[in-house]
């Protein structure tokens, strides 16, 4: 009975490539998000350089500024209004970057704390400590230089707050430099990890073909192999070689099938073997008996021959007889016009009856006397009725079996190319003197076809 196959070489490809489709896309998932962590990191990046940028501005146009106030009384003068509308551009411009430094904190705060990361929280909390002393120094530093301009807006005391500005621009800077400082560690960071993704995913591709490779190498070409010469080992005539394989898939089913193929192949050739030296039709059954047990399961082989006195049946051989001496030369009578068409067709037509299960097939072909004897005598479940050709004398080989459905297609299969032998050796030992049956087969009897 051929096992149910669970797995499949398809479901085993599938599962593979399913994997490596999955690892893939996880990795390219990292890397597109590692792109857009990246593009987020270069706009606030922008904002946190550009700071620096908007100090300078403030410290080189106060530095101006100072220098011609010392050097022309009467420029000092004119140049107070160009300065003041320029000092208050540049420190509305800060004061809008100090702002968005919020926002960049809660973003870095947002990267650092997602699935998918390529930022260290700690660098992340270190860099908003930062922030936080910057845009508080900030806030101090507007108080202070407010207080230095003094209350009056139309006149404010410009040079009060230009010295400030040149005594306290220094350390807004240093802070601005650890800011910079701080986000290039996070940023480094970020590009390190997006480019070990990239490498690690051209390394998982790398190592999924060679395991792909492997796989489809041990999992089909080697089996093929082996059963290719398991195959020649057997043309070779190594009949009843056999495949030792574990496998439940389609190459396991194939190999199954060659082992099945190999021993009914041997079972054969130890049948005709054995054939060759019978002297009587009894050994052909105890031949049958012993040699198909195994092989097909069954627990019973009759030998069924027409009396030609009379129009009944007889159990001729049976096999084991120890087993069922109660069927040992039975006579079958024929009762009735139905029984003697019914078993006149069965032998006329020659086909082979499969029968899995005797009690059911008996309740729509009650003539088959045959079946009837044996089921009445003993629980027989499932049988093969297979009739001989033998010079128009009615006989059948009967294999039958206690289990039901035990006795299959392949197993009749068996019993039609073991026909042909059992023909001409039962037709020889009829038509032979006492001293010639042991003569072996000849050459042309060894047909399987």
């Amino acid at each position: 009975m051929l096992t149910k196959f669970h797995s499949s070489i398809q479901n085993k490809i599938f599962s593979g490539l399913t994997l490596l489709i999955a690892v893939v896309m996880i990795l390219v998932y990292c890397i597109l998000e590692s792109a857009s962590q990246n593009q987020t990191l270069n706009n606030e990046k922008t904002h946190i350089y550009s700071l620096s940028d908007s100090l300078k501005n403030i410290q080189r146009s106060n530095t101006i500024y100072l220098s011609n106030a010392a050097r022309d009384y009467e420029s000092y003068f004119r140049d107070l209004d160009v300065y003041y509308k320029v000092l208050q551009q540049d420190l509305a411009d800060i004061d809008e970057k100090i702002t968005h430094l919020s926002q960049t904190r809660n973003i870095l705060t947002a990267l650092s704390q997602s699935a998918i990361n390529f930022i260290s929280p700690s660098n992340v909390i270190q860099l908003n400590l930062t922030i936080e002393n910057t845009q508080n120094r900030w806030e101090q530093f507007k108080i202070e230089l407010s207080e230095q301009f003094g209350d009056n807006k139309e006149e404010p005391r410009l040079e009060w707050g230009a010295k400030y500005i040149s005594e306290n621009a220094s350390q807004l800077s240093n802070l601005f430099d650890t800011l910079i400082s701080n986000f290039n560690t996070i940023n480094s960071q970020q590009a390190d990890l997006s480019k070990t993704t990239v490498n690690l995913t051209i390394a998982t591709l790398i190592i999924f073909t060679i395991g792909f490779a492997f796989f489809f190498y041990l999992q089909i070409i080697k089996p093929v192999q082996t059963t290719k010469s398991a195959f020649q080992r057997v043309s070779e005539g190594d009949f009843g070689h056999q495949i030792t394989s574990q496998r439940s898939d389609e190459i396991g089913q194939l190999i199954h099938s060659f082992n099945q193929m190999s021993a009914r192949s041997e079972s054969i050739l130890s049948i005709l073997s054995k054939l060759q030296s019978v002297k009587s039709s009894a050994e052909i059954v105890d031949i049958l008996f012993s040699q198909l047990t195994t092989y097909i399961g069954c627990d019973l082989v009759v030998l069924v021959k027409k009396n030609l006195s009379n129009e009944g049946y007889r159990l001729s051989h049976v096999s084991p007889q120890a087993n069922f001496k109660n069927l040992n030369k039975i006579n079958i009578a024929v009762e009735n016009q139905a029984q003697k068409e019914h078993l006149t067709k069965l032998f006329a037509d020659g086909d082979t009856i499969q029968i899995n299960n005797i009690d059911e097939y008996l309740k729509q072909f009650r003539n088959n006397l045959i079946l009837q004897t044996l089921n009445s005598r003993y629980p027989l479940k499932s049988a093969l009725v297979h009739p001989l050709d033998f010079d128009s004398q009615e006989m059948a080989l009967v294999f039958a079996s206690y289990h039901e459905g035990q006795l299959t297609q392949k197993h009749q299969e068996l019993i039609k190319h073991l026909t042909p032998f059992i023909n001409h050796k039962i037709k020889s030992m009829a038509n032979a003197p006492a001293q010639e049956t042991s003569k072996v087969l000849p050459t042309e009897a060894l047909s399987l076809s």
